[in-house]
C-alpha cells in the first residue's frame, strides 16, 4: 500500500516536471529549487487529493491476477514439498 502511494506521488511529480519544461525560462532566478512537498501541494491544489490515485484501479486489475496465482502456487508447492520430504 505504501509502495503504491510512493510510486504514485513520485510518478506525478516526475510527470509534472516533464510537462512544465522549466528549462525554457530565460531568467534563472525565477527557477525555484525542486521540492517534493512543493510539488505535492501543487498537485493537491490543482487536481485534488484523489489525483495521487489516478489509474490505481487499472494497476490493481493488472497485478491482482498475477499475485493471486503466485500466492496460490507458492502455498500449493510448499505443501507438496512437505509431503514429499516427510514421506521419504
Amino acid at each position: 500500500m505504501f509502495a503504491e502511494l510512493l510510486y504514485s506521488v513520485l510518478f506525478h511529480l516526475w510527470f509534472h516536471d516533464l510537462v512544465e519544461v522549466q528549462g525554457m525560462h530565460s531568467d534563472v532566478a525565477t527557477l525555484k529549487k525542486a521540492s517534493i512537498w512543493r510539488k505535492a501541494s501543487r498537485i493537491i491544489n490543482e487536481e485534488g487529493f484523489r489525483a495521487f490515485w489516478k489509474g490505481n484501479l487499472v494497476t490493481i486489475a493488472y497485478c491482482l491476477p498475477y499475485s493471486s496465482v503466485n500466492f496460490y502456487a507458492y502455498g500449493h508447492y510448499k505443501n507438496v514439498s512437505q509431503i514429499i520430504v516427510f514421506s521419504a
